[in-house]
This record gives C-alpha cells, structure tokens and sequence, in this order.
C-alpha cells in the first residue's frame, strides 16, 4: 500500500507514459479523439485519490480514442480496491467493449468476422490482465494483514500459557511451603513456648523465649512470601485464624528493625548506624534489601562463626546506603570460615547469589571475600531511590 509522497510519484510516471503513449501513436491533434485520449491521461491523477471517478474518465478515451494505458491502468487500480471478483470482472466489462469496438461504429459493418472475435480476444486479455493483478495486489495485502494478526494472536497466546505455567508453578511452591516450611516452624515455636513454660532455669526460659520470637518472626515473613506467591499485588484482609494467610501483609522490614535483628542473632553484633534522621523517603525495596543483607550476613556468621565478634556498619550518603558487615576472627584466634563462597564450596552459595541479584537489580556494587586478618567482610551499595 502506497501513500504520501509515492503515490503522487507513481500516479506522476504513469501519467507520463500515457501521455507518451497517445503521442507516439498518433501524434498531437486537435480532433475529438485525440482530446477524448488525453482527458483519459488526466483522469489518472483523480485515480490516485478517487480510483472509480478516474476510471470512469478513463473508459471514453478507450472507446473513442487511443488511452490503452491509462484505462489499464485505472482498471488495475479499480480492482485493487474491490472485494469482489465479480465486481472487479464487471468493470472489465467498459475496457473488453473499449478495446474491441472501433470507433465510429459504422466502420464495424467492413470488418470481417474473424479481425471482429481477435479484437474481442484481444479486449479480453487486455482488461483480464490488470483486473488479475489488482486482485492479486489486494490478495496480498490481506493475507500479509492476516499473517501478522495470527502472528499477534501467536503471542499473547504463548504469553499467556507462559503467565498461566508461572501462576501454577507460584501455587505449587506456595503449597509446599505452607504444608512443609510452615508446619515445621510452627512446631518450633510450640516447643519452644512449651519450653519457656515448664522450663524453671531462666536462662533456659530466656532462650525459650527468644526462639519462640523467631519463629514467630520467620511465620510472619513466611505468610508474606506465600502472599507475594499467590498474589503478586495481595490487597485482602488478615485473617487470625490461619497464620499462612494470602491477605493483608506485614511491614517490609527496614533498617531501623536491624538492632532487633543483631539481638535475636545471639551473636556478639557491633552495630554502626548513620542513616540520618528519617529514611522514610527512601523506596521501600531499598529498606527490604538492605535488611536481608545483614539478615543474610549475620545467619552465615552464626553459622560459620559462632563465636566470632561481628561488626554491622550501615551509612548513608550521597550515593545511597553502604553496608558493610566484617567477621574477623574468632574469639579462641582461629579464622572465621568463609561465609559460603559463590562457586557453591562447602555450601550451596544460594544465600550470596540472592544478595548479589538484589543489589543488581537497584544497579548497586555488591562484594564478599575474606579480608587480609583472615575473617570475611560483605560490602554492599544500595543507590538511594526516593519515593
């Protein structure tokens, strides 16, 4: 399909060779005929923005005069614009009649019967070739639309089996996690208020206590995960009946629950803080991350270095937050052992490969590696993203 510029300069040539046309053939002259053959020409410029007023133009030159082309051509544009074979073959009609009867009429009474059935062939040909072209072009352009529609089609159905195999698959882990994960702290956190209960030693009690908090903390965290699973944008109510609840879901954790954090570790935590007086402007994602940073920083140290002082730094500047948490040795001078190495090490690695894309997706540094006292050190730089 032509428009703008082309379409003029397309409709501009064809109008020149008719013209050429009429002129080679017959030479300038100022009869009907001739005059008739070039109004025809002129007709072409109207079939660019009016196909059926120029072939209409174009028909009386054909009959009376020498405008072969331009009634070709205005035919072919006819039949590119009709729908219906019959209709296109119903203007080839005026162009075979055109073509075949010689002008004036009464010149047909001398002509023999056979020049009389070629002309007519002749026309036929003559009008069956633009009209097939015409229906060929539009053929075309419908199929092509056609071909792209399905196309379209193609893929918002694969997008939409794509989103409907991701839904499941969320379902099916949320399920597993309810039924395994959740069952599991659940029993934790029964035992440990059983043992806080019974228990007459208050250090025993004391320790109760505090792991009945964390597991109260991780089915707490734990229904916010199966919520974000079931339901990417939850907006329901919370239910106290059933702590796994896809409903209304808890505060994200920020820096300013991270003193909290370092006292459940039960670990001897150095905490540094210099964020300011307000980090509420800040995006929330920027507060999750950096709280599972030390979350994650502090669960490898009590794993791997239990009696190992650490120190948490949390700063903010121009940049963003920077998050530093060293593990130097221990307490009884043996090295800390590596938190989990990325190559997977000794241990899976997965918490530090969930750190590293956290921070890749703020488009922050993130590093973990021993340090030269032979303890180990996770840095991190969130860039501040205000909301």
């Amino acid at each position: 399909r032509l428009t703008g510029y082309r379409r003029w300069w397309i409709g501009g040539g064809l109008l020149l060779a008719a013209v050429l046309d009429i002129v080679l053939t017959v030479g300038p002259s100022w009869d009907y005929s001739y005059i008739l053959s070039l109004v025809s020409c002129v007709g072409l410029c109207v079939t660019v923005r009016w196909p059926r007023i120029g072939y209409v133009i174009s028909i009386p030159g054909l009959i009376a005069g020498y405008a072969l082309l331009a009634a070709a051509a205005s035919l072919y544009v006819v039949a590119s614009k009709t729908r219906s074979h019959r209709v296109a073959a119903a203007y080839g009609i005026p162009v075979v009649v055109g073509y075949s009867v010689t002008w004036p009429p009464s010149t047909l009474a001398h002509m023999a019967i056979h020049h009389m059935v070629l002309r007519v062939l002749y026309g036929l040909v003559f009008a069956a070739c633009p009209i097939a072209l015409g229906l060929l072009i539009r053929t075309r352009a419908e199929l092509s639309h056609r071909v792209s529609e399905l196309a379209d089609r193609t893929e918002e159905s694969r997008a939409l089996a794509v989103e409907t195999a991701i839904s499941a698959e969320r379902l099916r882990i949320a399920r597993e996690m309810h039924d395994v994960v959740g069952h599991q702290v659940t029993l934790v956190a029964v035992q440990a208020a059983t043992l806080q209960v019974l228990s007459d030693d208050p250090s025993v009690r004391e320790v109760g206590a505090s792991l009945r908090d964390i597991a109260q903390t991780t089915l707490n965290e734990l229904r916010d995960t199966l919520a974000a699973l079931r339901d990417p944008n939850p907006s329901v109510v919370t239910s106290d009946d059933d702590p796994f609840a896809t409903n209304e879901l808890a505060p994200a954790p920020r820096p300013e629950d991270l003193p909290q954090l370092a006292k459940r570790s039960q670990l001897p935590v150095s905490l540094q803080m210099d964020v300011g007086d307000d980090l509420s402007g800040l995006a929330p994602t920027v507060h999750r991350t950096a709280y599972r940073i030390v979350q994650e920083a502090l669960s490898n140290a009590g794993r791997y270095a239990p009696s190992a002082p650490v120190t948490v730094a949390v700063q903010r500047n121009a940049i963003g937050l920077l998050i530093q948490i060293v593990n130097p040795r221990s307490a009884a001078g043996q090295p800390g052992r590596p938190i989990a190495r990325l190559d997977g090490g000794g241990s899976s690695g997965l918490g530090l490969i969930g750190l590293q894309e956290r921070i890749a997706l703020h488009g922050g540094e993130f590093d973990a590696g021993p340090t030269d006292e032979g303890g180990w050190q996770v840095r991190a730089i969130i860039p501040v993203r205000t909301v």
